[in-house]
């Protein structure tokens, strides 16, 4: 049986990013933000892969599905439409984790998949989840290569910038796609949210071709590869 589990939106900024080399500029800001230790934390990569049916009866529905594969572990993870936009006025997003193997697929946890829609929606769908499950196909894929800093401050502060060089496919319109995303979060107690606003601030003013967004990967990569 799944779980539901809340993603953290609050202190919690993501900007689209020029080009690979944004993570390397950005590490050498610590000449330019000496009251800054920039510490080099992990490297890892992600695969997700969002399904559908090939008329987007999911999407339609407001359901995104993914199967999630990370460090040697896999699971699928259902959201809302409206939660994949992680809206900054809200301290969190719920998302509904369901446990799998490497191989597995959604029709082997219909149920499961099917219990955590229904939870996660006070709408009652008309659906034969079994049939859409068994009709689902790869939607869009995005390989995520992702570098973690860890920031420190002499006042407490404590954050992390994650780097996130994305490959995206879209098998629904056969157009492929890079994408470079910086994540930053604070890590410290909620009482130093001045002290990421102003982090923030420095980073922006000091690495310009940061762009601030409110979109998720997702929404993004369908954006970016959408037909024209």
């Amino acid at each position: 049986m799944g779980n539901f589990e809340i993603v953290k939106t609050e202190n919690l900024k993501s900007y689209t990013a020029f080009s690979k080399q944004t993570f390397k500029n950005i590490i050498k800001l610590d000449h330019e933000m000496p009251m800054y230790e920039f510490v080099p934390e992990r490297r890892y990569s992600v695969d997700e892969i969002f399904f559908d049916t090939p008329n987007n009866l999911l999407a339609s529905a407001g359901i995104i599905l993914s199967k999630v594969i990370e460090d040697g572990k896999a699971y699928f993870k259902i959201e809302r439409e409206e939660y994949s936009f992680e809206k900054r006025l809200s301290s969190g997003r719920k998302v509904f984790i369901q446990p799998a193997g490497l191989r597995d697929t959604i029709v082997d946890h219909t149920l499961f998949l099917t219990d955590g829609i229904s939870s996660m929606f006070s709408t009652k769908f008309n659906i034969d989840f079994q049939n859409v499950f068994k009709m689902a196909v790869p939607k869009l894929e995005l390989n995520s290569k992702i570098d973690v800093l860890k920031i420190l401050s002499g006042v407490g502060f404590k954050g992390e910038i994650s780097f996130e060089e994305i490959k995206i496919i879209n098998y629904f319109t056969k157009r492929k796609a890079d994408l470079n995303m910086v994540t930053i979060e604070q890590k410290s107690s909620s009482v130093l949210t001045k002290e990421f606003q102003e982090f923030a601030t420095k980073l922006e003013k000091y690495c310009k071709e940061l762009t601030l967004t409110n979109e998720s990967k997702y929404q993004i990569a369908i954006k970016m590869t959408k037909l024209k």
